[in-house]
């Protein structure tokens, strides 16, 4: 706070200020913080996900996902941390119940970076969630085989 008072515009007094706020439990006043910093890549997503918290902690006819929306596609647009906007917007889509959209997003990126694990074990979380547990064993299990594969190649690699 003292440093927000000397100067209002400073980034880490705000950040600072943000994570005390978290740290006592003030959700909102965090959340307001940061959205005073929403232009800055490294703040989006987290406001992203605090927002999320915040609106399952709402009543569902008071939960409000265009700030959300927009925080998404702002970070998409700007390339923010790419697979974490996917997992983040289907989080999104299957917090409000739409499980197939989310699961869709997932596979849809899952097409140009095939090697992202992020994206498999996701896919077995909306499978267990959607009550399919054969589903989810078997993207859980292509997760842990592609460690087991990645793990065999580093010790390939070592061995060379």
């Amino acid at each position: 706070r003292r440093i927000l008072k000397y100067n209002p515009k400073s980034v880490a007094g705000r950040i600072g200020l943000a994570a005390s706020h978290l740290k006592k439990g003030q959700l909102p006043q965090a959340i307001a913080e940061y959205k005073q910093l929403s232009h800055l890549p490294q703040i989006r997503l987290l406001l992203v996900r605090l927002l999320l918290v915040q609106n399952m902690q709402l009543p569902e006819i008071a939960r409000d996902w265009r700030e959300i929306q927009i925080l998404l596609d702002q970070a998409k647009e700007a390339g923010d941390r790419p697979t974490e906007v996917v997992l983040l917007q289907a989080e999104t889509l299957a917090l409000q119940g739409q499980i197939d959209d989310a699961r869709h997003v997932i596979e849809h990126a899952r097409t140009s970076q095939t090697d992202r694990l992020e994206f498999l074990i996701a896919l077995a979380n909306l499978a267990e969630k959607s009550g399919e547990q054969s589903q989810a064993a078997l993207w859980m299990g292509q997760a842990l085989a592609a460690v087991g594969n990645d793990q065999d190649a580093e010790i390939g690699r070592a061995h060379v």
